[in-house]
């Protein structure tokens, strides 16, 4: 089963600048925290109310001088842009990271066998879904423009998203789902996995779709819903049963 995207090989990842990285990684673990601080409050809660009260959770987007800097820093990114990082960014902004989910997949059904690669493919759907979900209910909360219908000048590497809302980043909020979702089932590669996550989100704001702030409330979001669907997870017997399966068993 293929979840979605393409088959074909994706360029290579955009290089996230340190400081921004920083904030990344700052928000994946606030994320995290937020989900565990709502299990302890809520120990027999239901996804469907975590989801609502993640929604209710997410920051507004910041002020207006916040939004001037963050346009200024965009335009310092668009000085920056190469033909491999445009078209890293056009490549994920078409696909939505899904040809490396699937090629992780392959790599648990290969390793770990194949009760183990489907787990992956209902698990990752469901957080996704979940986040996807909770993403778009944020964007028609907050209806938050693109940056480049406020500021024109703003130009763009990947396809336009049109009056799609801009707050929270959808793709970013995806990205960083499938890296936690599958680095949890394959740690050895989770690094590996949320480094290009951290490009996928970054190729927003380079690509001109997107303000920082917008990566950033997706990241978290996507960190909150990963962790929370990830403890459902392991609090599931079947799921416990399948992480105990031989992979020669398959």
């Amino acid at each position: 089963m293929r979840l979605g995207g393409t088959e074909a090989a994706a360029p290579q990842p955009i290089a996230v600048p340190d400081a921004f990285a920083h904030e990344l990684d700052a928000a994946v673990a606030a994320g995290a925290s937020d989900a565990a601080a709502w299990a302890t409050a809520h120990a027999t809660g239901t996804a469907k109310q975590f989801d609502r009260d993640a929604l209710a959770a997410i920051a507004p987007p910041p002020s207006a001088e916040v939004e001037r800097s963050e346009l200024a820093y965009m335009h310092e990114l668009m000085g920056t842009r190469t033909e491999a990082g445009n078209a890293f960014a056009d490549a994920f902004a078409r696909d939505g990271g899904w040809t490396l989910f699937n090629a992780e997949v392959d790599h648990i059904r290969s390793t770990q066998g194949a009760s183990q690669a489907r787990h992956a493919e209902r698990l990752l759907k469901t957080a996704f879904d979940r986040a996807n979900d909770v993403s778009n209910d944020g964007k028609a909360k907050f209806a938050r423009h693109r940056p480049y219908a406020v500021d024109p000048s703003i130009t763009l590497v990947v396809p336009s998203p049109g009056e799609n809302p801009s707050y929270p980043s959808g793709h970013a909020t995806g990205a960083i789902v499938g890296a936690l979702v599958l680095g949890a089932l394959d740690p050895e590669r989770a690094a590996d996995l949320l480094a290009t996550a951290r490009s996928y989100a970054f190729s927003r704001i380079y690509g001109g779709v997107h303000f920082p702030s917008d990566v950033l409330a997706g990241v978290r979001l996507a960190a909150t819903v990963a962790t929370d669907a990830l403890r459902r997870d392991a609090a599931t017997p079947a799921a416990g049963a399948a992480l105990l399966e031989s992979p020669t068993a398959a």
